[in-house]
């Protein structure tokens, strides 16, 4: 059986979106609740962005709330995850949400998938 330009194409197009769904059913099995929290609200600013003082208050109301799992974590550690998994990019002094990570929070909601993970 020989395959065409097309079918070729059509398998690619399938191999990309199943990888990538591949990568979001991990990234949520390993992704915390307040990451994807953070997420959420980069999302609501699309384009804006937020600080890195916004970011590290934000980590340390975290790291209180969760002192016995954040307290010897840095703000570094603790945005490596979504860096990492290309979930966010910092531009200049500000973080904002990637189009994979708008990807994401969309598979979550048109899956109603659970998003009130633990931490």
């Amino acid at each position: 059986m020989q395959t065409t330009g097309d079918s070729i194409d059509v398998l690619i197009r399938h191999l990309a979106g199943t990888s990538l769904l591949l990568s979001f059913e991990q990234t949520h099995s390993q992704i915390f609740g307040s990451q994807l929290f953070l997420l959420k609200n980069l999302n609501q600013i699309v384009g804006q962005g937020r600080s890195i003082t916004f970011l590290e208050d934000y980590f340390e109301d975290i790291k209180t709330s969760y002192p016995e799992a954040f307290n010897n974590w840095s703000i570094e550690q603790y945005l490596n995850y979504l860096f990492v998994n290309a979930l966010i990019i910092k531009n200049e002094n500000q973080i904002h949400i990637t189009t994979k990570g708008m990807e994401y929070l969309t598979w979550i909601a048109r899956n109603g998938i659970q998003d009130n993970k633990p931490l």
